[in-house]
């Protein structure tokens, strides 16, 4: 509220009373802290001159309150506290001032609304702000002449007659009612020195706060734990900002030697850390009354404060600044000597804020000042003239002047934009300083020549010659121009350049994700037959076995209906849809997609169980860990691991979630039987598309993908990833690699001799973000020998048509070995029958008969 200006009295009081009125309250408030800064501050304070208009502006019916009712209020903290309990303090007041009704309110009932509100703003605060630490508060409720000062915090508040000095408890003076309040150094506990002070008065120690209003002055009211603020939670240190008990402190003087602080305990605040004190105000006791931020008292002393103050009589504005900026000047003024750093660490305690209100007993009405807005129009326009104030005089008793006036900044004034000759004039400008520029720097690099001679590249020769720039011809980098080191880790990260994604294009003779040592093309060592799935294996292309034999012209292998084999778009249902993107009948392979036969509703269910309840591992191995999450589950009974490219994973028997979600998919592929369902599935978790898996093909000695016709199912749940399948062996005018997206929920199946011609993989995207799960489900014909499934030699249950047998060799191109060596004449083999008639002759290897007789 703007005051009004000092010394200025109304001729006639607006009630049409005598022109004096028993009591009038002047209040303004200054911080430090610039307005238009950047960053929030710490501290907010609101003025309220009357409390009542507020009430009936918010329609809110209170008891009759006297005059004047006032509301001032301090807060100082983190900036989202302090700007909750800043907006929100009036309502809570009037509020609890509301629920007496008609009467008029006591010294006990201004206390609770005053204690009541605070509390409620700490419960909001709590609520809308976890974690974050609170605000100090000072509060003052003047209600007629009853003042309520309520302090909570770090914040303190300072209440003092015309003469500050006299409550200084100097030789020849009476000293203080409330000896804690003096100048004297405080009590540690200042509980147990008001509890003495009380006794030392009369009261009883029981009473406690309520032992009846306190009267008299004081220099520092502050809260009984200073450490505890509103809206702090249990883990609180004490203090906002982050600052832990014990830290060095921000604002402490130059040559401390130890400059830790003991903060308290901190913790949530309670009913028992806030102060509520409530005085009967009288004419020779009391004339100011100020509120301050915590940093206000740490450069001076409450006296020093009040006398500050009480320089600018009747201007509050005045003596709020005038009582600030002393207070800062101090604290500057200790840490001018200090590092620059610890100036800058020093700052947020710069930011003070003083409250101060004076309250003026048997005056004249002070006249309503005027509006700040109206005045520097008047100045605009050049008029000296003031306004001309309205006829009608205010229905109230209160005076207009102690409204809430809001003071809004003026608009700051937009760059105008420049016309186009300006614009012009100012790129002509730009440029004629650039090229000054220029030839100035060029004419102090070359001193004592020519700007146009060019420069010497170097030295001349002994003849006079000068030097020439050598010719630069531009070629590519290549693989050879590094030396053996970076070549062979180019080599083992499986790529041919420097730019590529990892497993693109192997070197003759390496294997595409540096897989196990074999044979590369029959010559030397490589790591080529290793394969190379991102889980460690790495087939490459150049490093394969070499291609196999056809069987006539461009026919790999027999054709599907000669052994058999049935597809699972031939034996599903008629509402499951399949399509095969890959139909290579020459090779007999097959790949078929199936959209999702899932509702969404099973979609999202079965991926959040499948990730929550599945014991993911992420094996490492040769390089690191591999990139992608894994688990293999199989039928109960079995006991195979599943080991590729180094590592192994543990089987894990399915889990209650497998069955029910086999129930939904197994039919869509014509598998309603149980008994032929697939005997093990291996799980992959992609978190995003930094997640991969390499070339590889599914051909383990489990699953016999290389020697016969297989059949694989895929399921994928989550975000869609592209999957890719290419040719071992291509021939000319084929497309070697094959491209679709898998979507949540979409099937596709590998068939036949998938796993002999081709390789397939899941590339990293690194535009993709979301987890992927992708089940595989396959059959297991060939038990590791320590597995009780494989010793039992029980038949694999599996659906026929899916698996035919493998084909026996051609019998006209098979003719049985010969023998090693042939008997000689006369001998009969071992085990063949005798020769009918005669004797028959000895074995071959018999002992001759006793007497010598040669066989």
């Amino acid at each position: 509220a703007a005051p009004p200006p000092p010394g200025e009295a109304a001729a006639e009081p607006p009630d049409g009373g005598g022109g004096v009125l028993p009591l009038q309250l002047v209040a303004a408030g200054h911080c430090t802290r610039r307005a238009d800064s950047k960053t929030k501050g710490s501290t907010r304070h609101v003025v309220i001159q009357d409390l009542a208009k507020v009430a009936s502006a918010l329609k809110i019916g209170v008891p009759p309150l006297g005059a004047p009712c006032s509301l001032l209020s301090l807060f100082e903290g983190n900036p989202m506290a302090s700007e909750h309990c800043a907006k929100r303090l009036h309502a809570k007041v009037l509020a609890r001032l509301a629920k007496l009704g008609s009467c008029k309110p006591t010294e006990h009932d201004v206390r609770r609304a005053s204690s009541g509100s605070l509390l409620d703003l700490d419960a909001e605060l709590r609520e809308s702000q976890p974690g974050l630490e609170g605000c100090g508060a000072a509060v003052a409720l003047l209600t007629g002449q009853l003042l309520c000062v309520a302090v909570a915090g770090r914040c303190s508040a300072t209440l003092c007659g015309q003469d500050p000095a006299s409550l200084s408890s100097s030789a020849g003076q009476p000293k203080p009612k409330h000896r804690w309040t003096a100048s004297a150094p405080r009590a540690l506990n200042p509980e147990a020195v008001a509890a003495a002070a009380r006794a030392a008065s009369g009261a009883g120690a029981g009473d406690g706060g309520a032992a009846g209003p306190q009267r008299g002055s004081f220099q520092r009211l502050q809260a009984r734990n200073p450490s505890r603020c509103l809206g702090s939670s249990a883990e609180s240190g004490g203090t906002f900002g982050g600052k832990k008990p014990g830290a060095l402190d921000p604002t402490a003087v130059k040559n401390t030697r130890t400059a830790a602080v003991e903060r308290g305990a901190g913790g949530a605040f309670t009913a028992d850390d806030l102060r509520v004190e409530v005085f009967p105000l009288s004419a020779t006791e009391h004339a100011l009354l100020m509120l301050g931020s915590s940093g206000l008292y740490l450069g001076c002393t409450p006296l020093e404060l009040a006398v500050a103050a009480m320089a600018h009589p009747r201007d509050p504005a005045a003596a709020s600044e005038a009582s600030a900026k002393l207070a800062q000047v101090r604290m500057v003024h200790k840490s001018t000597d200090d590092a620059c750093w610890v100036q800058r660490e020093k700052m947020h305690g710069f930011e003070l804020t003083c409250l101060a209100a004076f309250l003026l007993w048997n005056e004249p009405v002070l006249a309503p000042p005027r509006p700040v807005q109206a005045a520097q129009g008047a100045l605009r326009q050049g008029a000296s003239a003031p306004a001309p104030e309205s006829a009608e005089a205010p229905s109230t008793s209160v005076p207009t002047h102690l409204l809430p006036l809001v003071e809004k900044p003026a608009k700051r004034e937009l760059p105008r934009e420049p016309s186009a000759e300006e614009a012009a004039q100012r790129a002509a400008a730009a440029a004629f300083y650039s090229e000054a520029a220029k030839a100035e720097k060029r004419a102090r690099l070359r001193p004592g020549r020519e700007p146009e001679e060019p420069a010497a590249l170097g030295p001349a020769t002994a003849e006079g010659e000068g030097a020439v720039r050598a010719p630069s011809e531009g070629r590519v980098f290549e693989m050879k121009d590094l030396d053996g080191t970076a070549q062979w880790r180019i080599r083992m990260a499986g790529a041919a350049h420097m730019r590529g994604e990892f497993g693109d294009a192997p070197m003759k003779g390496e294997g595409k994700s540096c897989g196990g040592k074999g044979k590369a093309d029959g010559k030397g060592k490589g790591k080529g037959k290793a394969k190379g799935k991102g889980k460690g294996k790495g087939n490459g292309k150049d490093d394969l076995l070499p291609a196999p034999e056809r069987l006539s012209g461009r026919m790999w292998e027999r054709p599907k209906s000669e052994v058999g084999l049935k597809l699972f778009g031939e034996t599903c249902p008629a509402e499951a849809r399949w399509h095969y993107p890959l139909s290579d009948e020459s090779r007999r392979c097959y790949a078929g997609f199936l959209p999702s036969p899932l509702d969404e509703a099973d979609r999202t269910e079965f991926f959040e169980v499948i990730r929550s309840e599945t014991k993911w591992q992420q094996p490492e191995g040769r390089h690191g860990l591999i990139p992608r999450k894994t688990a293999w589950m199989v039928v109960p009974g079995c006991k195979c691991e599943y080991s590729y490219g180094g590592i192994q994973v543990e089987p894990n028997e399915y889990p209650p979630w497998m069955v029910s979600l086999m129930k939904k998919v197994m039919p869509q592929c014509g598998l309603a039987d149980e008994k032929v369902w697939p005997t093990s599935c291996n799980l992959n978790l992609y978190e995003d598309g930094g997640m991969s898996v390499g070339w590889h093909s599914d051909d383990e000695s489990l699953f016999q993908g290389k020697f016969r016709d297989i059949s694989i199912i895929s399921l994928s749940l989550g975000v869609t990833r592209r999957f890719e399948l290419r040719l071992n062996w291509p021939e000319e005018g084929e497309k070697p690699v094959r491209r679709m997206n898998l979507s949540s929920g979409d099937l596709m199946s590998m068939e036949g001799m998938v796993q002999k011609h081709y390789q397939h993989r899941v590339p990293r995207e690194e535009n993709v973000q979301g987890p992927r799960i992708n089940l595989t489900w396959r059959w297991t014909l060939k038990h590791r020998p320590s597995c009780p499934v494989g010793r039992s030699r029980a038949p694999v249950a599996a659906p026929a048509h899916c698996f035919p047998p493998a084909p026996p060799p051609d019998s006209s191109l098979w003719q049985p070995p010969p023998p090693l060596c042939a008997p000689p004449p006369g001998v009969r083999p071992l085990g063949a029958p005798p020769p009918p008639g005669g004797a028959p002759p000895p074995p071959v290897g018999a002992r001759p008969p006793p007497g010598g007789a040669p066989p």
